[in-house]
């Protein structure tokens, strides 16, 4: 028997699971449109939060880089338990033991983004002193034709009180510490370490320039094409131009004023005072804290934040972002090209810039930025020069023989059998020489061949064109002292018109010595000439010209003074850091 099915009744049996099917479908996209949904959402809110971390890394490795630094260049950092800065935004507190100073930073960025690094130093309170080649307890000094040499370590030139004009030719291995007074650079003159001052300091007429960092305690001026390699950290005002370049960054208390097509600084510029900006290039960020206006006007620079209104930008392209936190109007022209956002508290007038990102007037919650601070290196501490009294006492020196002077006259050729006398000692002697005539020995254009170590003991000495060598090829020292016998810590002179001129002195390289005196020590050129080892003065002055005086600096020690851990004398106890102990996320 054959079944015929119904047609219609089937059709209707087939909607009814198309329509299931259809369900479960929707059901399935639906499902899989809340995930997609919620991937979207987390995936977004993943970015923000590494956006936010990524930012908050940042700034506390910058706070703990910048905060550790201020401890190496010698700043007491457990005076003053936080650092902060708003941009990038971060603290630093310093906890500070007797063996060890940990650093913790706290750095944040957007949304929820924290990062808290801790680095923790060896504490190291071992008193720093200064050293140098040329150490002057007060007066000014003019030179002209000086060169610093220094074969083991740097050779400083300190001078504790008076000022400091190189205006010819100078070339100083180490650091140039002029703690009471200015500085004047022209000309060929050179510094290959740190030129730290408590004045003004003033660079131009083609000067070569400064190796390390610039700390002023006054104003600040590059006015010639030499070049800074390190900082410049100035107290007050800042002007650069006419080609002047620092190949790092600038820090000012006071105003900042730029300009010259040939100038640059390869880093940053933090002032406390206004800014004006014309025809130059700036690598980094301009930042400024004053109210006052910032003029930009055909140049180049990183980025521009400011805490007052942007009188004029002309001209000009800044690479990243441009911020003002005043709710005064800006001036901001046609011609100029941002390459970030431009954020305005305020309004702007003139024809619209070039912006890559975005712009915002008006804005809310622009926040200005902080002031720099700018602490003074240890150098600079009072108790960071102690004259060193080097009296004579025949104690200390029992080891030399002592001998009276056999003449007071050693000039020339006329009086070699004097020389002679000098020449013959074989074992270390004093030649106390105090009891001439006003204590002054003439060692005008004499020789002396040593064959050991000799001490003259004198009031004063003419030892132009004085040369000393080696007779037998061995290494000896060869110090003319004129003693301070009054152990008050400054230098004592007991007669104004007591001087040691060491004038165009020639010595081999196997001899070395120190020229002593709490009085006068002349140095100076006059064709040449070499001293090794250190000058050390109450006040040092400078005659002659022409070819460089050579001063090759080697640490000098002698009974009552060891000069390599006494320099220019006393001590400074900054709280500086050693050696790395520990570094992490806490």
């Amino acid at each position: 028997m054959l079944l015929k099915i119904d047609p219609v009744r089937a059709r209707r049996d087939d909607d009814g699971s198309v329509l299931v099917s259809v369900l479960i479908i929707m059901l399935v996209l639906t499902v899989g449109a809340l995930v997609l949904s919620s991937i979207v959402v987390n995936t977004t809110g993943m970015l923000a939060g590494s956006r936010g971390t990524v930012q908050s890394r940042a700034a506390a490795d910058a706070g703990l880089s910048d905060t550790i630094a201020r401890a190496q260049r010698g700043e007491d950092v457990c005076t003053n338990s936080t650092y902060s800065s708003t941009s990038p935004k971060y603290t630093v507190s310093v906890m500070c033991d007797s063996g060890t100073v940990t650093f913790r930073a706290i750095g944040s960025g957007d949304g929820v983004g924290r990062t808290v690094t801790e680095a923790i130093y060896a504490r190291n309170s071992t008193p720093r002193k200064l050293a140098g080649a040329l150490v002057s307890a007060a007066g000014a000094l003019n030179v002209s034709s000086l060169l610093v040499t220094a074969p083991a370590i740097d050779g400083d030139v300190v001078l504790n009180t008076g000022n400091f004009d190189c205006n010819n030719s100078m070339d100083i291995s180490g650091d140039l510490i002029i703690r009471n007074g200015y500085a004047k650079l022209s000309n060929a003159c050179n510094i290959r370490g740190d030129l730290i001052v408590s004045g003004s300091v003033q660079i131009d007429n083609n000067a070569v320039g400064v190796g390390g960092d610039v700390y002023t305690g006054g104003t600040f001026g590059l006015t010639t094409g030499a070049t800074i390699k390190g900082n410049v950290y100035a107290v007050g005002d800042v002007t650069i131009s006419s080609g002047g370049k620092i190949d790092k960054s600038v820090t000012t208390r006071g105003k900042f004023t730029m300009d010259g097509s040939s100038s640059r600084i390869k880093g940053s510029v933090w002032a406390a005072g206004a800014l004006s900006v014309q025809n130059t290039f700036i690598d980094g960020n301009v930042i400024s804290s004053s109210t006052n206006n910032a003029y930009v006007w055909n140049s180049t620079l990183g980025a521009l934040r400011v805490a007052g209104p942007i009188v004029k930008i002309q001209q000009s392209t800044v690479t990243h972002d441009v911020i003002s936190a005043s709710t005064s109007t800006s001036e901001i022209q046609a011609g100029v090209t941002i390459g970030g956002n431009l954020t305005l508290a305020g309004g702007r007038t003139g024809q619209p810039p070039t912006v890559a990102g975005t712009t915002t007037l008006n804005a809310t919650g622009v926040v200005a930025p902080a002031a720099p601070t700018i602490s003074p290196p240890w150098q600079m501490d009072a108790s960071a020069f102690e004259w060193i009294d080097l009296g004579y006492n025949s104690s200390a020196w029992g080891s030399y023989a002592y001998k009276t002077t056999p003449s007071c006259d050693f000039q020339g050729s006329w009086n070699q059998a004097h020389k002679d006398t000098i020449n013959a000692y074989t074992t270390p002697t004093v030649v106390d020489m105090r009891g001439c005539a006003n204590g002054k020995v003439n060692l005008y254009q004499a020789t002396f061949n040593l064959k050991t170590d000799i001490v003259f003991l004198v009031g004063e000495a003419e030892a132009q064109d004085l040369t000393v060598t080696s007779a037998d090829g061995n290494p000896h020292a060869f110090h003319i002292i004129s003693p301070d016998n009054t152990a008050d810590k400054a230098s004592t002179c007991t007669n104004s018109s007591w001087k040691i001129n060491i004038y165009h002195v020639t010595m081999s390289d196997k001899i070395s010595g120190i020229a002593y005196s709490p009085c006068t020590v002349a140095v100076g050129s006059g064709g040449g000439g070499r001293w090794n080892g250190q000058v050390y003065a109450g006040k040092i002055t400078w005659s002659g010209n022409g070819a460089q005086m050579q001063l090759d600096y080697r640490e000098v020690s002698v009974p009552g003074m060891v000069v390599s851990v006494g320099g220019g004398g006393g001590a400074a106890t900054p709280s500086v850091i050693g050696s790395l102990v520990s570094l992490g996320d806490v």
